[in-house]
């Protein structure tokens, strides 16, 4: 079953605000009690909550603070990692996670709305058919203001939660929402990831995140745009980044790794943008990069040869970049249940 719901604060009836606001200070439970318009010990009760949530929130607030920007700078964890971290922390405060599916289910089963959103009939049939494909329920929660992504898919043990950032249109919001389910589906269906062999080698595993979130973005794109979806909103940030780095003559880019990286940036950042604005960032590349420009375009080839929409498919991609920039010392490929370590074992196996 899907369960939505974005992250809310519960009824602040009564928080003391009358006291912060004339003397600087928290309230403390008597002077809350006193306001509250519960009397006894139901009104001693109800004080305690509000001046405990208080606490709470503040608990909430400095966590966040210390998560990223301390440990994701240190540890090179990943994103969703990080996701399923502060989901553990919003657990400890007055906040809705989530709330039934149930409620948001109308005209012929459809979700229609949610939490202010207007969800348009095209990501209303998009919600319907991919969630009901999944090996696992789907929960949807909010993401922090720090959160460098505007969404992102955590993958449980038991569950997917698709993680929002508030903020974005109406139309952005049913296509973000709607490309990470297609990711929760495709890791429902057996499609392959590259992993890191050692989580302290920052490079490697940036590497292998990014080329996993490019090559699995491809077929996501398309189905989002398949089912009418509007996506321009990423598409617009997506090319500006792009754009800044042509006109800059990719200078970012000079070092070896910094080169491998773009290359890969390349199959996503060029898929969704028109010709002529493709053919305007490769002639450019060509001038300041010729050898970015040649591996882009056999990456390209052999994407264009495999095709990117079956597990099958991506696997020969990603094994194919792998080896490429001779990775396998330091990453696998987990694919049909199992781990793939080197060339000959990639070549020979055969789910």
């Amino acid at each position: 079953m899907l369960s939505l719901g974005f992250a809310e604060r519960s009824d602040k009836r009564n928080t003391g605000a009358e006291h912060k606001k004339n003397t600087g200070e928290h309230p403390s439970v008597r002077q809350i009690q006193r306001s509250h318009p519960l009397r006894g010990e139901a009104g001693k009760n109800a004080a305690k909550k509000a001046c405990r949530n208080k606490k709470d929130r503040l608990y909430l607030r400095l966590r966040i603070f210390y998560i990223y920007f301390f440990t994701l700078g240190f540890t090179g964890d990943s994103h969703e990692k990080h996701l399923l971290i502060i989901s553990s922390y919003m657990r400890r405060c007055p906040i809705k996670r989530t709330v039934p599916a149930a409620a948001h289910y109308e005209r012929n089963g459809l979700v229609m709305e949610l939490y202010g959103y207007k969800l348009s009939d095209c990501a209303a049939s998009f919600l319907a058919k991919y969630e009901k494909e999944l090996d696992k329920e789907l929960h949807l929660s909010k993401l922090p203001d720090p959160y460098p992504l505007w969404s992102a898919l955590h993958v449980a043990a038991e569950y997917y939660v698709i993680g929002i950032k508030p903020g974005m249109p109406d139309t952005a919001f049913e296509a973000a929402l709607c490309h990470e389910l297609y990711h929760a589906w495709q890791f429902s269906h057996g499609f392959p990831t590259v992993v890191s062999n050692d989580k302290n080698k920052e490079d490697v595993n940036t590497y292998t995140e990014r080329l996993n979130s490019h090559i699995l973005d491809l077929s996501a794109d398309d189905a989002v745009r398949e089912y009418g979806l509007d996506d321009s909103f990423f598409m617009k940030q997506r090319y500006k980044r792009i754009k800044n780095m042509s006109i800059a003559n990719f200078a970012a880019s000079s070092d070896s790794f910094g080169r491998d990286l773009l290359a890969i940036d390349l199959i996503i950042d060029c898929h969704g943008i028109t010709a002529n604005q493709k053919a305007l960032i490769l002639q450019n590349l060509e001038s300041a990069l010729p050898d970015v420009y040649n591996q882009y375009g056999i990456y390209q080839k052999r994407i264009d040869r495999y095709g990117y929409k079956t597990p099958e498919g991506c696997y020969q991609i990603l094994g194919f970049i792998v080896n490429s920039v001779e990775l396998w010392p330091h990453c696998h490929i987990v694919y049909a249940g199992e781990r793939i370590h080197t060339l000959e074992h990639f070549r020979t196996f055969c789910p």
